[in-house]
């Protein structure tokens, strides 16, 4: 009767110094919210009065060989920003060439996507977007909230 007694017991301590076990990881982040502004004068070129492209025509993708995939894009509105709407767009890790952003059928811009990963003890691996290049200007940081771009 014991020794039924005990084994419980040893579980229980076992399981009680496991730091990992009460632990809420955090997923990896593959989204980036967007905004493309007109330079001169920070004008929204997607949403509002001075939108030259329509926010559902545009198109983010990335060449693999022969193939082509497209990354899921959604129009978010946030009440009480400069701007009341951004684009959602979730990309892969797997993007560590170009990413293209159609923006209509005659302009294709090109994104370079830099992700930075994290090896963690009790969560392994997690991943976020770092920074995105757009058009070859200055890398621009993406773990602030919206990355604003200048077209």
């Amino acid at each position: 009767m014991r020794k039924l007694f005990i084994l419980p017991l040893l579980a229980l301590v076992f399981y009680s110094c496991d730091e990992c076990s009460n632990l809420d990881c955090v997923p990896s982040n593959y989204t980036v919210y967007l905004r493309l502004l007109k330079q001169p004068g920070n004008s929204d070129l997607i949403f509002g009065p001075s939108a030259i492209y329509h926010q559902d025509s545009i198109r983010f993708y990335m060449l693999n060989g022969t193939d082509t995939i497209f990354y899921q894009t959604q129009t978010l509105k946030v009440p009480g920003t400069v701007s009341d709407s951004m684009l959602a767009v979730t990309l892969s890790p797997e993007a560590f060439s170009n990413v293209y952003m159609a923006l209509d059928s005659q302009d294709t811009d090109t994104l370079q996507v830099r992700y930075e990963r994290f090896n963690t003890k009790c969560c392994s691996v997690i991943t976020q977007i770092d920074s995105i290049q757009y058009n070859k200007q200055p890398m621009v940081p993406a773990t602030e909230g919206i990355v604003y771009l200048s077209k």
